[in-house]
């Protein structure tokens, strides 16, 4: 039996608060468990790369996520996509073999972790995912200047 307002997949919505207009998404813990790997491509001499992975390590408790440093040119890549394009941008590869990118990759990479699982369905629906796309892409253009300053702030402050 379907319950009203169940949306495809693991996600439900709970319902309007009427004082203040919000639907609130709450996530199955039940499903959380039951979720398999996501592969991060992550490019391991960026700075701000480091961070982020260094914070979905501490994050990801149950051991949904791997990850693969394609910064080494030594590195064995399980991945059928040049290592050019892998340091250009965020992979995943999902489950199911399915690579992903931008804005899609850290959804579906932050979906898996309980406490950012609220992510997910951004990066599903088309239009949220369009807009996460071209912010993703204009920090891209930033991501430089920005890992210079962390680098230098690391310096200081080791």
């Amino acid at each position: 039996m379907r319950r009203p307002g169940i949306l495809p997949g693991r996600f439900f919505l709970e319902g309007r608060d009427r004082r203040v207009g919000r639907i609130q998404l709450t996530v199955r813990r039940d499903h959380i468990s039951s979720m398999t790997k996501v592969t991060l491509f992550y490019d391991g001499a960026c700075p701000l790369c480091q961070r982020e992975i260094a914070l979905m390590r501490r994050l990801d408790r149950r051991g949904h996520l791997s990850f693969e440093n394609v910064a080494d040119p030594d590195a064995a890549i399980s991945c059928p996509i040049d290592r050019g394009e892998l340091l250009s941008k965020f992979h995943a590869r999902l489950a199911d073999g399915q690579i992903v990118s931008e804005a899609r990759a850290f959804c579906e990479a932050y979906g898996v972790v309980p406490y950012l699982a609220w992510a997910k369905p951004l990066g599903r629906f088309a239009p949220t995912r369009w807009l996460l796309d071209r912010l993703y892409r204009g920090f891209l253009r930033i991501r430089p200047t920005i890992q210079r300053m962390v680098a230098r702030a690391d310096r200081r402050h080791p």
